[in-house]
């Protein structure tokens, strides 16, 4: 439930994100909405199962000196003290707008990883990283063993239908491609949206972190 904005503006490289858990660190991250900043929105270097749900990240790196080189959601590893507890990421339903790289990153620096990463039910709309399809939205460093499933890309903002992409109301309206079309977590934990309203409503989950 934190709301972070303008972010990073020191623009310090390493320190520069809105959200940080660091290489030590386990957390569930969730009904968070991070907006503008001169770096990633969210960056994970933490051990143990992860999970990342029902986030808002927008704008991420878009004060910064080098436009392309930041990601909503920026996942690595780091030299791991408890060996027992290799990284593992569960995102789930989270909507992630405009970041000046990739939607969502997950890179293998260190090789500490768990097997049984799973992205589910993400939206991720208008990156800047292009030419590489599917993976400019969402990149898994080769080698990740990983699950994809009912995660929706969109190029253009305003074919989303969001409420009011430009005061950072990421709510759906009708017409949305977001709504419906997502893959049933209420077994993972998930069970409700960023406002609290019970998953699913309607046919299916929505994609993103909202329930229309």
């Amino acid at each position: 439930n934190n709301q972070v904005t303008d972010y990073g503006m020191s623009k310090t490289y390493g320190q520069n994100a809105g959200i940080i858990l660091g290489g030590s660190a386990n957390a569930i991250i969730h009904h968070n909405i991070v907006v503008n900043g001169s770096g990633p929105g969210i960056q994970i270097f933490g051990i143990g199962q992860i999970k990342l749900y029902d986030n808002i990240v927008s704008g991420a790196g878009i004060y910064t000196a080098d436009p392309g080189l930041d990601d909503g959601i920026f996942i690595d590893n780091r030299p791991n003290l408890y060996p027992d507890r290799p990284l593992q990421i569960y995102a789930f339903n989270n909507t992630v707008i405009n970041s000046q790289r990739n939607g969502i990153r997950f890179i293998n620096t260190n090789n500490t990883n768990a097997t049984g990463n799973l992205f589910y039910n993400n939206l991720i709309v208008k990156v800047g990283s292009t030419g590489y399809g599917d993976r400019d939205y969402l990149n898994v460093a080769g080698g990740i063993d990983n699950v994809q499933s009912n995660n929706l890309y969109i190029a253009n903002i305003a074919d989303v239908k969001f409420v009011d992409a430009a005061a950072n109301d990421f709510r759906l309206q009708t017409g949305s491609p977001a709504i419906d079309g997502g893959k049933d977590l209420t077994s993972l934990g998930v069970t409700n949206d960023f406002d609290y309203n019970t998953r699913p409503y309607g046919a299916a989950f929505n994609r993103g972190a909202f329930e229309y």
